[in-house]
């Protein structure tokens, strides 16, 4: 007995190459597509296009129909509508799905005939604003050959779709090079000049930024193009060229060839926003010399400066050891009579000289000496390029090349020249343990008995570094053979001895030595560093019986309350934390459990990464409360670093969700004063908050323009507060008062990528470093900056940050594996994350918001304990009155609360009562330890409470000091601190006068620790012991 699947068969086989009619063939074959159009017809009519899930649960089932399709094919307008057609090829071209590569629904649709066609508006023109897969394209990434074939569907060239952000379709041709595509837009009349209105870049730009396509460059500027239209970077289409690295001088031929022909001068000197010329960018590159040679005869001047003072001079000996490129560059210029500045200094004072001596450029030192370069210039730290030589861990021969030149040029080298602090080069070299600068100097005649101004010679930096044991034995042989003195009981400004330093820092051979030479055994001073380390244990989650459940409950929750509200639980560790694993289904059993649990507990869990180990699968997952409205999780991250780092612009994208258009916009957004509009500076302490659901999602939504805060924290779970500081110097002591006063949680450093650690950026890190505020570094502008000057930038950060005055473990964030991994470490003051983000394209800024999303409070809430709150600011507020603000330290403060206010001048407190709170601008009910808070108060007048005041419970019995005793450490003091030396104490809220009246020691210099007795000077204030202090006046710094 036959089926109809086997008679289906059966006529198949007599059919055209069988032995039966062909015409029943043809009808069979036919019946089968009809069913296979219906069934995408049907398909479509299952799902509800304008549910986004729905369009992604129809998308896999009809790649699965297409795949396979034969013969006659639908007529997609039948089925389709513009728009989803519209969505279906941008999927198709954009994403991976089920199928291997993505032009899978592209040729379908091709094959199918489908032509785009636009819809018209009422006056039956196109409407051309209407995002196609073309401008996906560009932004996700895509070939030549799928853009061509975009173009086969999107055929009509008399309509320029444009996206949102102005980019069109002409512009895509442009980017991907399709030449027949752009000359059949050129040809219908398009604009070869139309800019894409976000970015600013102009068809010319993109064809050589994104292709360098010749031919399309000619195409583009025989009809008209623009050569010097500029980007919002500042770059026009030349300085593009210059930072390729396979132009071959056929881009620039072009350029200036079709440009000439045209009559078009092309500005071979434009500058970017960093202030950068195409010679720059040519030079960095360092690769062709035909494109350099091209410039130089077109008039590009060698000798213009970008915003850092950099020449092109500075950058060629930045990037290149090739001393045949040096005098190619020389050669040029000598033709054309154009003089090549080689002392010209930049804004840190560096000359060429310094830089090629720094990057260890032995063949350009020659050449730069033979110039005429200046080896006795200093930079702005007084460093000569002897001194920069001796700065370095390793020499690799570069000190003796240096000698070597300055001898062909007869030249006397100024070896004992001595820097701002008073180092000579030999100090330097000592310090950083270099034995080959150290041999090199001592035997060219380095003075061993010159002393810096700290009064240490060269024997007492020896005694304070732990370098090689042949270090201290080298130094005083070679003294004895050039007959050179050696002072070795000398004593410092401190009065101490190179022995007493040698034992003080565990340095038994340098000990040894000094002892067999005759060293006066008198004193020792013994260090009493502690060290101190945190281990995390990790919890496992296992397949749980009831009581099991009960138990794993109990312990999530202590952990959230622990956390804050929140912690982070791990799937797959083993309980010593190695990383056992588990199969696919334990493992998907695990996280069922922790998904009942937090559901048990009214909180969401988020994955927030998953591994592949040897014996399965491990997992991190985010567990957070959901909160009342009245209530979330605040952290607070103090946003220090130099001027003009781009800190009020970060915190202007992150917390309005928009990009900057690189010229300040989103800074804007944050000023408070019109002198802050006006220069662009911030001079007070700001907050700007930043808030997250209970899933980690961004809630701030700007409503024309403006933050409502209270709608932010309703919405939130977690509310990070930025507290913006000045960056100038002359606002320091607002910065140092707001990383006291208002106690942050975290600091975060910004950088400038093209700037580096410059300015108030050290000074910044050691208030941090002097608070025990755990730091983590944002590098900004790096759309902006040279990739060599960002590596060069990083590496001088990461050395600073692992300085023994650091000792920070650095770690670059560029995963969200990265991320997680520093996010749930970061508890220790000792890593450091390095994120690079740009606030123009918005690169790796998701990876530091995710970080902040991650980030835990350090001050827990100690709800049994008597309420302390410390005041940082204080405002009359009209029909409310007195209103003052700060941190809630210790216990719950509710509503209507009594609580003592002072100390007054005379020390008294008083009582007073809250009659309404308010957490970022929300009214609540209470505050916990930890939490910022505003106050209003009821009968006082705002004259009587000032910055420094408590309120505390009446339970503390609070007593107000006018003395009390400090254990310091003297970070930095250019003389000696004595008895009565005044100086500003921050300690807290508290920012005042403070006069010493005795001290442990006689006088106090850099690196000392003493005990401390202070008086304060104009009131007195409320202060605790262990409660940590700032102590600064101009250039002096302590802490403790």
């Amino acid at each position: 007995m036959s089926t109809p699947a086997d008679e289906k068969s059966a006529e198949s086989f007599h059919g055209r190459d069988g032995y039966g009619n062909q015409d029943n063939s043809e009808n069979i074959v036919h019946h089968n597509v009809v069913t296979k159009i219906e069934k995408l017809k049907r398909l479509r009519e299952k799902f509800n296009w304008e549910i986004e899930e729905e369009r992604y649960e129809f998308l896999p089932q009809f790649y699965e129909l297409i795949n396979d399709w034969k013969d006659q094919l639908p007529n997609l307008r039948d089925i389709f509508q513009k728009k989803e057609m519209d969505w279906l090829i941008t999927e198709g071209a954009t994403n991976n799905f089920l199928m291997d590569g993505r032009d899978i629904l592209v040729d379908f649709v091709i094959k199918t005939g489908y032509k785009d066609e636009p819809d018209l508006n009422e006056n039956g023109k196109p409407l051309l604003c209407c995002p196609t897969a073309l401008h996906q394209v560009i932004a996700r990434g895509g070939s030549y050959d799928l853009v061509v074939k975009l173009f086969q569907i999107y055929h009509r060239f008399d309509v320029n779709y444009t996206s949102e952000s102005g980019l069109s379709h002409f512009h895509v041709a442009c980017a991907f090079g399709c030449d027949d595509v752009v000359l059949k837009f050129l040809e219908l009349g398009q604009n070869p000049n139309c800019l894409a209105e976000k970015s600013v870049e102009s068809p010319l730009y993109l064809a050589v930024a994104k292709c360098g396509s010749r031919c399309l460059t000619e195409l583009l500027l025989k009809h008209g193009a623009e050569p010097n239209f500029a980007n919002e970077q500042g770059r026009t289409p030349l300085h593009v060229i210059c930072m390729r690295d396979d132009d071959n001088g056929e881009l620039t031929n072009t350029l200036f060839g079709i440009c000439d022909e045209r009559n078009q001068p092309v500005e071979v000197d434009a500058r970017d926003r960093s202030g950068h010329t195409p010679l720059h960018y040519a030079l960095c590159n360092g690769c062709n010399k035909k494109v350099i040679e091209l410039l130089l005869r077109r008039g590009a001047d060698p000798n213009l400066a970008d915003v850092e003072g950099l020449t092109g001079l500075h950058l060629l000996c930045t990037h290149e050891n090739d001393n045949d490129l040096a005098t190619f560059f020389f050669k040029i210029n000598d033709e054309l009579n154009q003089r090549v500045l080689v002392n010209v200094q930049d804004s840190l004072g560096h000359t060429p000289l310094h830089v090629a001596v720094y990057r260890d450029h032995g063949n350009l030192i020659d050449i730069l000496l033979k110039r005429g370069a200046n080896p006795h210039l200093s930079d702005a730290a007084e460093f000569t390029p002897l001194h920069t030589i001796c700065n370095k861990d390793e020499d690799d021969g570069i000190i003796e090349r240096f000698f070597e030149a300055m001898n062909k040029m007869q030249q006397t080298v100024q070896i004992n020249s001595r820097d701002k602090f008073g180092n000579t080069p030999l100090h330097l070299a000592l310090r950083c343990g270099n034995i080959v600068a150290t041999e090199s100097l001592l035997r060219r005649g380095a003075d061993s008995t010159l002393t810096n101004e700290q009064g240490s010679t060269p024997l007492h930096i020896i005694c304070t570094t732990d370098h090689h044991d042949s270090l201290v034995r080298t130094f005083f042989q070679i003294s004895y053979e050039k007959h050179q003195k050696v002072q070795i009981d000398a004593r410092d400004n401190e009065g101490r001895t190179p022995l007493q330093l040698a034992v003080a820092n565990f340095l038994p051979h340098v000990v040894d030595v000094l002892l067999e030479l005759g060293a006066d055994l008198s004193s020792f001073v013994f260090p009493t560093d502690s060290y101190f380390g945190k281990r995390f244990d990790k919890d496992v989650l296992v397949s749980s019986t009831e009581d099991q459940y009960e138990l794993l409950l109990k312990k999530l929750k202590e952990r959230i309350q622990d956390g804050g509200s929140e912690t982070i639980f791990d799937i797959g560790i083993g309980e010593d934390g190695s990383e056992d694993g588990l199969k696919e289904d334990e493992y998907e059993a695990s996280v069922a459990t922790l998904q009942s649990l937090a559901a048990t507990l009214e909180a969401d869990c988020v994955l927030l990464r998953q591994s592949k180990v040897d014996h399965g699968l491990t997992g991190q997952y985010l567990v957070r409360k959901r909160l009342d409205q009245q209530d979330f999780l605040e952290i607070r991250v103090a946003v220090v670093g130099n001027v003009d780092a781009g800190k009020s612009t970060l915190l202007g994208v992150l917390t309005h969700g928009e990009l900057d258009n690189g010229r300040g916009l989103a800074r804007q957004k944050l000023f408070r004063h019109k002198h802050e509009a006006e220069t662009g500076r911030t001079s007070s302490v700001g907050n700007d908050i930043l808030g997250f659901d209970s899933v980690g999602n961004v809630v701030n939504k700007p409503e024309h323009g403006s933050l409502d805060w209270v709608k932010i924290c309703e919405k939130s779970s977690k509310v990070i507060t930025f507290i913006d500081l000045a960056g100038h110097e002359r606002y320091l002591k607002t910065t140092v008062f707001g990383m006291t006063g208002h106690a942050p949680d975290f600091g975060m450093l910004m950088v400038g990528a093209n700037a580096g650690i410059v300015g108030m950026t050290k000074e910044h890190l050691g208030l941090a470093l002097a608070l025990s505020v755990p730091v983590f570094v944002v590098v900004t502008k790096i759309d902006m900056c040279p990739p060599n000057v960002l590596q060069e930038n990083l590496r001088l950060l990461v050395r600073i940050l692992k300085s023994p005055g650091c000792r920070k473990v650095p770690v670059t964030v560029k995963t969200p594996d990265d991320v997680v991994v520093s996010a749930t470490n970061f508890v220790s003051e000792r890593l450091c994350p390095i994120f690079q983000v740009s606030n123009v394209n918005g690169e790796n800024l998701d990876l530091l918001k995710m970080f902040l999303n991650l980030l835990t409070a350090r001050i827990t809430s100690h709800d049994d304990e008597p309420a302390e709150f410390q005041i940082d600011d204080t405002y009359s507020v009209p029909g409310v009155g007195t209103v003052v603000s700060g941190t809630t330290l210790k216990g719950v403060i509710k509503l209507n609360d009594t609580l003592l206010l002072g100390p007054d001048p005379l020390g008294h407190f008083q009582a007073i009562a809250v009659k309404s709170i308010h957490r970022k601008r929300m009214p609540v009910r209470e505050v916990r330890g930890g939490q910022t808070a505003s106050f209003a108060l009821k009968k006082i007048k705002r004259s009587q409470i000032r910055k420094g005041m408590v309120m505390v419970s009446p339970a503390l019995n609070p007593q107000a000091c006018w003395e009390f005793e400090g254990e310091i450490l003297v970070l930095h003091h250019p003389t000696t601190i004595s008895s009565r030396y005044q100086a500003m104490v921050h300690c807290g809220s508290i920012r005042q006068t403070a006069s010493i009246l005795s001290m442990s020691q006689d006088c106090l210099r850099t690196g000392d620790k003493a005990l401390v007795h202070f008086r304060f000077i104009k009131h007195p204030e409320y202060i605790k012991p262990g409660q940590r202090m700032v102590f600064r006046e101009g250039r002096t710094k302590a802490r403790g």
